[in-house]
């Protein structure tokens, strides 16, 4: 593997036709390859949900705060039902840029989240760890295709990976694995990032935000390979279509009736 590092834009400005990353795989796997191709190669992904904004918030808050100034503005309580107010607002859009703009609950609220992962023992620990890398890209080549991957923290033993939910207790989160492709996208990064040991840190976004860490085992380890191996091999098969420039190179949905 090698570690690249650089800026979320900068990862994602690379087609995943390039080199492929996990969003792409698992869309690709669980939904079909047009779809696919179509949010990652021509760029028609839907608009984040308010659960993966903040989510995002919260990776920010808590991997790497010092950016928050310069992707993020909280927004002033302004009266805009009257002029002056909607003028004071129209200015503070102005000055806001392209950062984007949030509620005061919503940055409170992530805050909390992101202390209380910050005062983990877990992450205490991690944080001492001198090999740490946070918000790293890594990139290699497996079963003959380039990937890359964003891993939200790397050590020289373990890839960590952040997650919010509703619901961080060992059943709930299980099945949140299995629904998500989490198994698959550990499985991935860890394999990619040469490291022995892959673990989640998964923090409730709701009531008091309880912190739950789990160590990926062996046997969700190999499920997620045989996922991410699967997809792989049906990416392959793609873009040798696409390369010959055949019609329907990245497929959606079966023509046929499929039982179910």
């Amino acid at each position: 593997p090698r570690w690249e590092g650089g800026t979320l834009d900068n990862y994602y400005n690379i087609s995943p036709l390039e080199r492929a990353n996990w969003s792409f795989l698992k869309m690709g796997l669980q939904k079909s390859w047009r779809h696919a191709y179509n949010a990652y190669v021509l760029g028609m992904q839907p608009s984040p949900t308010p659960a993966m904004r903040r989510g995002s918030l919260v990776h920010l808050l808590t991997l790497e705060p010092h950016k928050f100034s310069t992707e993020y503005v909280v927004a002033p309580d302004i009266n805009r039902r009257t002029k002056p107010g909607r003028e004071e607002w129209d200015r503070f859009v102005q000055q806001a840029g392209k950062r984007q703009i949030i509620k005061q609950d919503d940055y409170d609220e992530a805050v909390a989240i992101a202390a209380n992962v910050c005062h983990h023992t877990f992450f205490a620990q991690l944080s001492l760890d001198p090999t740490l890398q946070r918000e790293t890209t890594v990139v290699w080549d497996m079963l003959g295709v380039p990937c890359r991957g964003r891993m939200d923290m790397v050590t020289a033993n373990a890839v960590i990976d952040l997650k919010t939910c509703a619901d961080a207790s060992p059943e709930q989160f299980r099945r949140s694995i299995y629904r998500y492709g989490y198994h698959g996208q550990m499985a991935f990064y860890r394999d990619g990032a040469g490291v022995d040991d892959a673990y989640i840190i998964a923090v409730e976004t709701g009531g008091s935000h309880e912190v739950a860490i789990y160590k990926m085992s062996g046997t969700l380890l190999s499920e997620g390979r045989d996922m991410y191996r699967r997809a792989l091999d049906e990416f392959k098969g793609c873009a040798t279509l696409h390369d010959t420039l055949q019609e329907d190179a990245f497929p959606s949905y079966s023509p046929e009736p499929v039982i179910i």
